[in-house]
């Protein structure tokens, strides 16, 4: 199906918002670059086949663009990279491949970032460390490979990090409380590497609700300022090789976590 002989009449009426959720299927025509008005182009949860066009990148005004829970292949068109008013790129649950390139840096307005489940490799560019007004960074679910990306860690707008099951290896950075103010969700689980310590400094990590370490290689103590994470639900420490001084005195801390309603160790 042809998108875009129906598209430009929406746009003729609405002028600067596409939505097409409505089960469509064939491929992204090449002539939705033609489109160059729009703010908002939302084609998620639909049949789309094919890859996203190149002439993508023609949408200069595009804020919005949501491609998620398709069937989309190939790789990330490098001219997504130029448009630099991108705040929001949702390309989740498709067949994507390919390297996240070094380009990624340049959307600099960029908030909400999520490529998770696809098939991705490669290493996460460092030059990741410019979208310094990101809130949500998801990844998880693909085959990413190299060095936990530290410079995500230096994101201080940060709210949600997910790196999940990745060939990502390294440690967590010791100074995680300063660094991330405001990180509610951190999921880490299933990393072909991840080691070292729970660092201590996660315990001013205030507005943490999420904390996901499963199935690791995480050793040391377990730190009972967990305990003071008083916005905790969700603590998953399952599967490393983590020890605890007491562990009465560690569920004990937890006390203070009133809304704790699932905890899964080892210990």
């Amino acid at each position: 199906m042809v998108i875009c002989l129906q598209a430009c009449q929406i746009v003729h009426d609405f002028k600067y918002c596409l939505y097409l959720e409505i089960n469509f299927d064939g491929p992204i025509h090449n002539e939705i670059g033609k489109l160059t008005n729009l703010q908002k182009l939302y084609l998620g949860y639909n049949h789309f086949t094919g890859i996203v066009p190149e002439e993508i990148g023609n949408l200069v005004n595009l804020v919005d663009l949501s491609v998620e829970n398709n069937q989309i292949t190939g790789s990330i068109p490098i001219s997504i990279f130029n448009i630099s008013s991108l705040q929001s790129l949702l390309l989740w649950g498709n067949n994507l491949s390919g390297f996240l390139p070094r380009e990624i840096g340049n959307l600099t307005k960029m908030q909400f970032l999520n490529l998770k489940e696809n098939r991705f490799t490669g290493e996460i560019p460092k030059d990741i460390r410019n979208l310094v007004e990101l809130e949500e960074f998801d990844v998880g679910f693909n085959s990413f490979s190299g060095s936990l990306p530290m410079e995500i860690f230096n994101i201080s707008q940060l709210r949600t990090i997910q790196l999940s099951d990745n060939n990502l290896s390294g440690t967590l950075p010791p100074n995680i409380g300063s660094t991330l103010p405001n990180i509610e969700i951190l999921y880490l689980h299933t990393l072909t590497n991840l080691v070292g310590t729970i660092p201590h400094s996660i315990s001013n990590c205030s507005k943490l609700t999420d904390l996901e370490l499963s199935q690791n290689k995480l050793s040391g103590l377990i730190p009972n300022s967990l305990g003071y994470l008083t916005h905790l639900n969700f603590l998953n420490l399952w599967g490393n090789n983590l020890t605890s001084d007491s562990f009465l005195s560690f569920l004990t801390s937890l006390t203070n976590c009133r809304n704790l309603t699932f905890y899964l160790s080892t210990l």
